[in-house]
């Protein structure tokens, strides 16, 4: 009998059959055919239905271990009984009924004396016990729900059964590929197949599965850890914790007694876990990045949580106000929206139901003074298996810092108030807001000159909300169009890497295919565009940005300022010197770009990653502006991009990505300004030097990923390799020094 799900001992059968689960390095039904041989009982019929793949290729047919197996596979589950039934046809004589999920040392030739004996139709063999803890492999609740397990591979080890013995004097099984320093402890455990235990390790009681690694001063203590799982130094794990497959443990982390931690999880350096991890992809330990929170859907963004955020978030705007709410296409998206909805109005909170629009004119309607803030939920364009929830504030710009870390504050500590049940908030669906958004898009071009140039544009939706209402702005310009991926789609809004390249590749054939003048491509929220030319060349964003840039300032008289994050190019410097205009260099953050749309001079702020602002427009980058603006600026300066790009001076950038932790960051970038400090330096987003007047190199960490990026720059390739390997060197001394 092999055919169980195992749902009481996940995680650990989160990826392997309940039969398949290792005692002292073996799976238990090896055990159980190594028990079964020496009664000289070596034909089997394996029943089988969870995984049935798992042990079928572990098995085979049985002739590794000197026997011979049959298997079924029921096509639904039938049960003990019903699946007994189904090996009826190989049954000529006496058969044993056995699990292969149990752990025993039976005498079965007694038992079937026995049976013989009584002449009985069928004999059940039992061990009764008057003190059942001590034998008991799990210890229930008064549901029946798992409180601890007392895990068989201790009795194992005590010699309870007589064919199994420890491998060394301190009652440890310990594979031979295992790598343990000397200094570690390992006392009554099982350590699996190719474990490393670093110095002053301490494991007692515990069973380690193949592939972890255990780090210096960790500590484990009557514990099982599932395959591939890491355990960072100085990590402490209380009794009775159970870690599935596949996860990351950080250093110093406090693990509590009597937790579960599913597959695939990630626990932070330095978290407290206090309480089982089983649906969360990782534990929350801070809710916001920049002003969005992301999460797994329906597992860490799910309707709980999302009333719960929506509560929060109405007591920190303030009972009576008014919350815009708006989402992408995405089903997941309409059900968040949907409990956020009901938690702000819980809080006393209005909410004013934007629907299905692109962020951008949810931050005009926010502008306009449509409310006291602002949330839209979307799929992630990054992991088609997460969601976004972004927050606005009531200008319609991201939520600062401050704000952001309020909400958290009142999101963990639960210091929020609900409304009296006659002062909970309204819900309302929003009017005209296409129409408005229209018209302020058109007061802001030139369109008579766009009508002139009679453009030919193929665009790229990428089945987003752009889709519904681009085409009949596009109306006004005068444009032969053809459209591509221009439906909504929930299941294609988020692509993978290959995926995007692959849309970005058919988008500029098909524009040089056609022989059209250019062609765009909106993200599926509507914020960033790409630009192909009449070539099918494809912009890169640094190029991109330069040559917008110097359109934008070859028909745009008077302008004092612009702003660009600190990564991008030198080139914008050489382009804004030819005009005569200040280049006001930003943190990477769409905050700060907003921000600076604050100075009335700063005329213009743009990205290397394909978001533009125009602050007459919006303080907050629209795709769908960016394209009819770019349009306006090439009518208007009479060029080609094709023409600006071969008139423009270029500079060579490479780029290199370093591994390190999160709090290695911090002394990275000491390090890198102290040895640096001969050059000049720009402290306002990571360090960057420059090494003469066209040459600079970039150190910054990465906000969210265990990188430390390092940017060169200069006239010419070759100059930028020599460069590269030298800092990218001297970067990596610091990593090792660490």
């Amino acid at each position: 009998m092999a055919g169980g799900f195992g749902t009481r001992l996940r995680p650990l059968t989160n990826n392997i059959p309940k039969p398949m689960v290792p005692i002292v390095n073996k799976p238990i039904l090896e055990h159980i055919i190594n028990l079964l041989k020496t009664h000289s009982i070596k034909d089997y019929v394996v029943l089988l239905y969870y995984m049935p793949d798992i042990i079928r290729n572990y098995l085979g047919d049985g002739r590794k271990f000197g026997v011979k197996i049959k298997y079924i596979v029921p096509e639904e589950d039938f049960g003990t009984a019903g699946a007994v039934k189904l090996s009826e046809k190989f049954i000529k004589d006496k058969f044993i009924v056995i699990s292969g999920d149990v752990l025993t040392d039976f005498n079965l030739s007694d038992i079937a004396d026995f049976h013989s004996k009584k002449e009985t139709i069928a004999t059940l063999s039992l061990y009764s016990s008057k003190n059942p803890l001590q034998y008991g492999i799990v210890l229930t609740d008064k549901q029946d729900r798992i409180v601890r397990f007392l895990d068989a591979n201790m009795d194992t080890l005590r010699g309870k059964l007589n064919y199994i013995k420890a491998t060394d004097k301190k009652g440890n099984c310990i594979s031979k590929s295992a790598v343990i320093d000397k200094s570690a402890t390992i006392e009554n455990s099982i350590i699996g197949d190719n474990v490393i235990i670093d110095k002053d390790a301490v494991i007692k009681n515990t069973v380690l599965w193949s592939n972890v690694k255990a780090g210096s001063r960790c500590r484990l203590l009557f514990d099982v850890v599932g395959k591939n799982c890491f355990i960072g130094q100085g990590t402490r794990i209380n009794d009775y914790v159970f870690i599935g497959d596949n996860c990351y443990i950080g250093k110093n982390v406090f693990i509590s007694s009597s937790i579960k931690i599913w597959d695939n999880k990630q626990i932070e350096d330095n978290d407290k876990i206090t309480r089982s991890v089983i649906y969360d992809d990782r534990f929350f330990s801070d809710l916001f990045t920049d002003s969005k929170i992301t999460g797994l859907s329906n597992l860490q963004i799910n309707p709980e949580f999302g009333a719960k955020l929506g509560s929060v978030y109405g007591a920190f705007i303030g009972a009576g106000n008014k919350i815009l709410i708006a989402r992408d296409s995405d089903y997941i998206s309409l059900m968040i929206k949907r409990s956020i909805s009901s938690g702000i109005m819980s809080a006393g909170v209005n909410v004013i139901d934007s629907q299905v629009i692109p962020i951008p004119i949810l931050r005009q309607e926010l502008k306009g003074g449509g409310g006291s803030g602002g949330i839209f939920v979307r799929k992630s364009p990054f992991d088609r298996r997460s969601t976004d929830i972004i927050f606005f504030d009531k200008d319609g710009k991201d939520l600062s810092g401050n704000k952001t870390k309020s909400i958290e504050r009142i999101f963990f500590s639960e210091e929020y108030m609900r409304a009296e049940f006659n002062k909970v908030g309204s819900f309302k669906f929003q009017e005209r807001t296409n129409e408005k958004y229209t018209k302020h898009f058109l007061s802001c071009l030139d369109v008579q000159a766009i009508r002139k140039r009679k453009f030919k544009l193929v665009l790229d939706y990428s089945y987003g909300i752009a889709s519904t209402i681009f085409p009949n702005i596009l109306g006004e310009f005068n444009c032969e169009i053809v459209s591509l991926s221009a439906h909504l789609d929930s299941e294609k809004i988020t692509r993978s890497p290959e995926e995007f390249r692959s849309s970005q590749s058919h988008f500029s054939y098909v524009v040089k295919s056609l022989q059209y003048d250019i062609g765009f491509m909106i993200d599926a929220g509507g914020e960033k565009i790409w630009l192909t030319t009449a070539e099918g060349k494809l912009l890169g964003g640094d190029r991109f940005l330069v040559l917008v840039l110097k359109m934008f300032l070859m028909v745009t008289p008077g302008v004092k300022k612009i702003a660009v994050p600190v990564p991008v190019t030198s080139e914008v410097d050489l382009v804004a010197k030819e005009f005569g205009v200040e280049v006001l260099r930003l943190k990477d953050t769409h905050y700060s770009m907003m921000m600076a749309c604050e100075d009335a001079d700063v005329s213009f702020v743009g990205g290397n990653r394909g978001g533009f602002l125009f602050p007459e427009f919006l303080y907050a980058t629209d795709g769908m502006f960016s394209v009819a603006k770019i349009l306006e600026l090439i009518s208007l300066s009479d060029q080609s991009i094709d023409e600006l790009d071969n008139n423009t001076p270029r500079l060579f950038m490479l780029k290199e990505n370093i591994i390190c932790s999160k709090e290695e960051k911090g002394s990275i970038m000491r390090k890198f300004m102290e040895d640096t400090v001969h050059y000049k330096q720009e402290l306002i987003d990571g360090v960057k030097i420059f090494i003469d007047k066209d040459s600079s190199v970039l150190c910054i960490p990465d906000k969210d990923r265990n990188f430390v990026h390092v940017n060169v720059e200069s006239p010419s390739e070759r100059k930028s390799k020599k460069l590269l390997k030298e800092f990218k060197a001297l970067v990596e001394s610091y990593v090792k020094s660490v």
